[in-house]
């Protein structure tokens, strides 16, 4: 095992590499760049100049890609080209933030789903079963920013249960550290649900299809004719073995969740990742740009060993030499 988690973690370093130089070039092919939000149509030329080496933008793209890389690997991620501040200046408070949403929209999406495919799969064709396969398929196709209108529509401005924007209020001073933690989590109920919605209908189809596989197997029909209850028939044998295409989910959900936090903390204005992202990307900042992409690359690289590794804790037949 020991091996095996060394030669990938040695295998993530090329890959991560390579996409590196993909959100590069990406980034360079695109039309504009910070310096044009700075440039007055009447300045001159040698003016223009000037901000372009403000940027460090004179420099061949190949020179720019490896003085990246080499402050990156030293820890530098570079100067934010809107706020004139390090990028990890600006970064470092946001990202407990959306972590804690992505968290909560896992757990959600989780805790939810995969109850609900195992209902759904062990009530075929019940009522049970296609009221969730409709619920499944909703989720899945609703848009998250029209469902996140809605939520704010109904629940914080009619209802009025749940804040519209943020995730404290300013002028609430928490007596302890528990109730500011529950003063968030209050904030954070509607972007938790609309962020984790499509994820837990997919954790309800993929536990559905792959609980009515394993079901029909001949190992559950031998544990049933050996008398065992029904609840350790499905939760002790033949969940367990329907869970390896779920355990892929797992890895790759969670950066799945920090990419779309970028739409949902949009339409709740939190301050987190994904509303500097946005920001970036309008502003044609470099630096944060590159920050949170090759962060949400080195997640997905993680989150695939992760599931790997997984797979053995979930079927004991799974080794790794």
């Amino acid at each position: 095992m020991r091996t095996y988690i060394i030669r990938r973690l040695l295998q993530i370093i090329p890959v991560f590499l390579g996409i590196t130089v993909i959100l590069f070039l990406i980034i360079e092919l695109s039309p504009g760049d910070a310096s044009t939000n700075f440039i007055d149509p009447r300045m001159r030329p040698e003016q223009r100049a000037e901000i372009a080496r403000r940027f460090g933008l004179e420099e061949p793209a190949f020179n720019r890609y490896f003085i990246w890389l080499g402050n990156t690997l030293r820890g530098d991620l570079g100067m934010s080209m809107r706020y004139q501040r390090p990028v990890t200046e600006i970064l470092a408070p946001m990202i407990p933030t959306t972590l804690t949403l992505a968290l909560l929209a896992f757990l959600f999406s989780v805790i939810i789903g995969i109850p609900a495919g195992i209902i759904s799969a062990t009530r075929q064709y019940s009522l049970a079963d296609n009221s969730l396969t409709v619920f499944s398929l909703i989720g899945i196709s609703l848009p998250s920013f029209f469902f996140g209108l809605i939520l704010l529509r109904i629940f914080a401005i009619q209802m009025q249960w749940f804040p519209l924007f943020g995730i404290r209020n300013p002028l609430y001073a928490p007596p302890n550290a528990l109730a500011g933690a529950m003063h968030m989590l209050h904030h954070l109920v509607l972007p938790m649900i609309v962020l984790g919605m499509g994820g837990t209908a997919t954790f309800m189809r993929y536990t559905r299809s792959s609980m009515l596989e394993v079901i029909r197997s001949d190992y559950i029909r031998t544990a049933r004719a050996k008398g065992l209850s029904e609840k350790v028939v499905i939760y002790r044998h033949a969940l367990r073995n329907g869970l390896i295409p779920i355990i892929t989910l797992f890895g790759f959900w969670i950066p799945s969740l920090m990419g779309g936090a970028v739409i949902t903390e949009s339409i709740f204005g939190i301050p987190g990742l994904g509303r500097t992202a946005i920001d970036a990307v309008n502003f044609r900042d470099f630096p944060i740009i590159m920050a949170v992409n090759s962060m949400l690359a080195f997640l997905t690289l993680l989150g695939a060993l992760i599931s790997d590794l997984l797979y053995a804790a979930a079927d004991p037949r799974i080794k790794y030499d």
